[in-house]
């Protein structure tokens, strides 16, 4: 069998809780544990991928060379020269989230729960999750790399009801952090508020329609350019004739005063990683700058 001209690996082992909320009433109460390996290699210019839940590193890099020498491509890859990446990261936490019995952090879900209600809410569903990764990537080229994060956070909702009006709020609390997360971002005040704010949409107008000017809450800002544009601005989408933003790079596709970064090298936040499944450092990158689509 050819031997790959490259290959890389993946390991990535997870520890999680997950508890859901409704009412009263525990849904779901759960901790998992999980292991995977993904592999792929490139041979004659063509890739081939593999995973294994059981398999080690080395058998699942030969299932990979394998489907490669199957795999018939018109378009062969070529790969630079990259420097190897040699890191390990280790995040800290205030408050390890492992540390926290299961029945604690339901009651933190109990309270939140208490502090939503008022008599107009009818229904709640609070949900709470942690997880830790342990995140390896090598290749043929040099690289080893390791990091272990844990992200943490909850969510919730409201729902509140007059005569035949329904209305609903949400909240969510969520980053790489650990359990301290929830009294840096005053969950439980934020769960008093969400009831008060869903039982406020009862008596909303109903907003006139039509082509206006609008402020903007910061984070449904954040949902609008997630939706408009940051999956517009995904590779694959682009590479498949599928995003709008196909070749249109250096156009002006908004205002001048808006500029969109996509960031996740910082820390703290939920999307943060150090380096990504390619063994690449994560770093800021400009979507949009002044209104044109940049991405660099």
């Amino acid at each position: 069998m050819p031997q790959p001209s490259f290959y890389e690996t993946i390991e990535i082992k997870t520890n999680s809780t997950s508890i859901n909320l409704e009412n009263d009433q525990i849904e779901e109460a759960k901790t998992h544990q999980g292991r995977g390996i993904f592999a792929r290699a490139l041979v004659n210019g063509n890739w081939g991928f593999a995973s294994s839940a059981s398999q080690n590193e080395d058998e699942t890099i030969k299932k990979a060379t394998k489907q490669a020498k199957i795999n018939q491509s018109k378009n062969k890859t070529k790969l630079a020269q990259i420097n190897p990446l040699n890191q390990e990261i280790d995040q800290e936490t205030k408050i390890d989230p492992s540390k926290i019995s299961p029945q604690q952090k339901i009651e933190l879900l109990k309270e939140a729960k208490e502090k939503t209600q008022n008599p107009s809410i009818t229904n709640t569903k609070f949900s709470y999750s942690d997880i830790k990764t342990k995140f390896h990537y090598k290749n043929s080229q040099g690289s080893d790399s390791k990091y272990r994060l844990t992200r943490t956070g909850a969510s919730a909702k409201a729902v509140a009801k007059e005569g035949s009006e329904l209305q609903s709020a949400q909240e969510r609390v969520y980053g790489t952090k650990g359990y301290e997360i929830f009294e840096e971002n005053n969950f439980l005040e934020k769960s008093t508020k969400l009831g008060e704010r869903a039982k406020s949409l009862l008596d909303a107008h109903t907003p006139p329609s039509g082509k206006l000017s609008t402020i903007l809450d910061p984070e449904l800002a954040g949902v609008f350019i997630h939706e408009a544009v940051g999956h517009a601005a995904e590779g694959d989408l682009v590479s498949m004739n599928n995003s709008i933003l196909k070749d249109k790079v250096g156009q002006k596709i908004g205002n001048e005063i808006v500029t969109i970064k996509d960031d996740p090298s910082r820390k703290g936040l939920f999307g943060y990683y150090p380096f990504d499944w390619e063994g690449v450092e994560s770093e800021p990158t400009t979507i949009v700058k002044d209104g044109e689509l940049k991405i660099t």
